[in-house]
């Protein structure tokens, strides 16, 4: 089997999420925080998340965006981002919460090196999205 090149890397979970955001843009979906903005449709086939024509908010969170780029196969909202992602369930609490425009710290959670991670990724991602936003931009 051939050695992977020193180019090639596995994405970081921030990197999928920032395709997954640019996958969404490119297909006519405004990425916004807030609710998800998905709904599983089918637990079979190859598209199982769709926009939730429900949802009062226009577009999808970055999450949401994840969900309709990957399409895992859970249909529960969180086991899916975990699935998506590769990620731990920690990490994703501590992820939404670094998302959320409320949070300042992580430090109300007692101490777990993974929901810090996913908090500060979180808090990164929010920055960015807020900051493009404001240039009128996309990620």
């Amino acid at each position: 089997m051939p050695a992977k090149s020193a180019e090639q890397h596995e994405p970081t979970t921030i990197e999928i999420i920032q395709g997954a955001i640019r996958w969404a843009e490119a297909h006519g979906q405004h990425v916004r925080l807030g609710s998800y903005g998905v709904a599983c449709t089918s637990t079979e086939g190859a598209i199982r998340w769709e926009v939730d024509p429900l949802c009062r908010e226009r577009g999808v969170s970055p999450l949401g965006a994840v969900l309709l780029h990957q399409q895992p196969p859970a249909g529960d909202i969180p086991d899916a981002i975990c699935q998506a992602l590769g990620v731990d369930a920690r990490w994703l609490f501590g992820f939404e919460e670094g998302l959320d425009l409320t949070a300042n710290s992580a430090s109300e959670f007692t101490y777990d090196p993974i929901v810090e991670h996913g908090f500060e990724s979180g808090k990164l991602l929010r920055i960015s999205v807020l900051s493009r936003r404001k240039q009128g931009g996309s990620l």
